[in-house]
């Protein structure tokens, strides 16, 4: 065949039929058909339909919005720009458009079209898509407005939902829990609605209703993983270790393990199962060996058992995975504290020059002074912890101790006094207040001190120890026997004293 009849016969072939462009308009309704259930045979079909006729009524639209199901992002908004280009006042196309440009991070773009819709009176989908834009270029008083103007209208979940966030980030939460709450009547079976509720119920401390609401999510879903966070938060909160370490671990058996495995272990630890808590922390650093929440947690466990060596260690390895963090210098140098105060000291100067307004850094740098005698330093420490934040009551609390043994009990009652304004009926506190009027030989006042801090405490040794001492001098001999027979059953190592 020579190459003029061939091309004669392709032009044939490529040439639509009467007949031919007449089944575009039937492809494109298939494919409108087939848009939710079967998105890939929908593009398949708006294409064939634009193949037999560039100019068919819905053609680009219908492949845009397959396009769109498919994830498609970009291509879906080519092909809307197409479909506007056919019909410039599509309100369909448009709107895609715009939604395009916002998933594409062109959020001007996508306000502009947005702004017309609206403008032309399209209140619901392009307000709402509008709420989402402005909530994306951090205007949330905009956002809540239109969601407000939708809500007004007519309540949907999804507004009543969004709106719930920004007023939540604006820790109004009783508005956000009661758009929730309503959001859930309108879609009682929305899983991510009834976690919300939860996480404000438990903002407002009310621990208990934000455990019926996840447990109903798990209910339906036992493997979904905000319920079983949320759930485990407020286990947490109300001090029920085990039933929070119960759920964090159910948690950590999903994708994403390591923030459950942390919780996990510090809820162990509050249950007083070290051995556990350290598993948890082991299985922690073992998906992340950088975590500096399991590596921080891990070293107190160790701490907590003796082993300052291992503590000490697993901080440096927090430390080199976040050197310009000031806080784990501070936390090594209370691990140094005791045994190694030059190089705790080390640390400090490091944290200060990484923070140098890091109470906490000034406040540890007081406690090392203290514990070396170096009285005046210690305050000076304190001081300027407290003139950064006046309201940090264990300064109040440490710098008190360090005018007590300067011997200047009345400045050391007055910083007592300051850190029980913060912390009242703290019972370390009221035995430190006990212990300095009882040096003033003001043993009245001094048992009542005593007596306070032992019903905050009953197991608190030396209050019982410095309560026998200030009956001893008023005299009373029988309730000085009995008080040190306590603290003596409580710490053995009194005798010594």
């Amino acid at each position: 065949m020579t190459y003029w009849r061939m091309l004669a016969v392709a032009m044939v072939l490529a040439a639509p039929t009467a007949g031919m462009a007449a089944d575009a308009p039937a492809l494109v309704a298939q494919a409108i058909a087939q848009l939710e259930s079967n998105p890939k045979a929908a593009l398949r079909n708006s294409e064939k339909a634009l193949g037999l006729d560039q100019s068919v009524k819905g053609g680009q639209l219908a492949r845009a919005q397959a396009l769109e199901a498919l994830g498609r992002g970009a291509d879906a908004g080519a092909a809307y720009r197409l479909a506007l280009a056919a019909s410039p006042e599509d309100r369909t196309a448009a709107l895609g458009l715009a939604r395009a440009e916002r998933k594409a991070g062109n959020l001007q773009a996508a306000l502009t079209i947005l702004n017309r819709l609206v403008g032309a009176g399209e209140d619901g989908d392009a307000r709402f898509e509008r709420a989402l834009v402005f909530n994306k270029l951090d205007q949330p008083d905009k956002a809540l407005a239109d969601y407000t103007a939708l809500i007004a209208a007519r309540p949907s979940p999804s507004a009543l939902y969004n709106r719930g966030w920004i007023l939540a980030g604006r820790k109004d939460d009783t508005k956000a829990l009661a758009d929730f709450e309503q959001a859930h009547t309108l879609d009682p079976k929305d899983a991510d609605t009834l976690n919300s509720i939860g996480s404000m119920l438990i903002r407002l401390d009310r621990n208990e209703e934000a455990l019926a609401r996840y447990d109903a999510v798990l209910a339906a879903d036992g493997r979904n993983a905000s319920a079983l966070f949320g759930r485990a938060d407020a286990n947490y909160n109300l001090g029920r270790w085990r039933a929070a370490a119960t759920a964090y671990h159910a948690r950590a058996a999903l994708p994403e393990p390591l923030d459950a495995l942390v919780l996990e272990a510090k809820a162990l630890s509050q249950a007083g199962d070290a051995k556990a808590a350290m598993a948890a922390y082991d299985r922690a650093i073992r998906v992340d060996r950088q975590s500096t929440d399991a590596l921080t947690g891990r070293a107190a466990l160790f701490e907590a058992n003796g082993d300052t060596a291992k503590a000490v260690a697993d901080y440096g390895r927090a430390i080199a995975a976040a050197p310009k963090d000031a806080t784990f210098r501070v936390q090594r140098a209370l691990a140094l504290r005791s045994d190694q105060p030059a190089a705790a000291l080390a640390d400090i100067d490091a944290a200060l020059k990484l923070d140098p307004k890091s109470t906490y850094a000034l406040n540890t740098l007081g406690l090392i002074h203290n514990d070396a005698e170096e009285y005046d330093e210690a305050i000076a420490a304190f001081d300027k912890a407290l003139a950064i934040d006046p309201e940090y009551e264990a300064v109040y609390y440490n710098r008190g101790n360090a005018y007590a043994s300067q011997g200047r009990q009345d400045r050391a009652i007055r910083d007592y006094n300051a850190s029980l304004r913060l912390s009242p009926r703290d019972p370390d506190t009221l035995n430190a207040k006990g212990e300095a009027y009882r040096q003033i030989d003001d043993y009245p006042r001094a048992i009542e001190e005593f007596d306070a801090a032992i019903s905050g405490n009953p197991d608190l040794a030396l209050a019982y120890w410095r309560r026998a001492e200030a009956h001893e001098a008023l005299g009373d001999l029988q309730a000085a026997k009995s008080d040190r027979a306590r603290a003596l059953v409580l710490d053995p190592t009194l005798a010594d004293s």
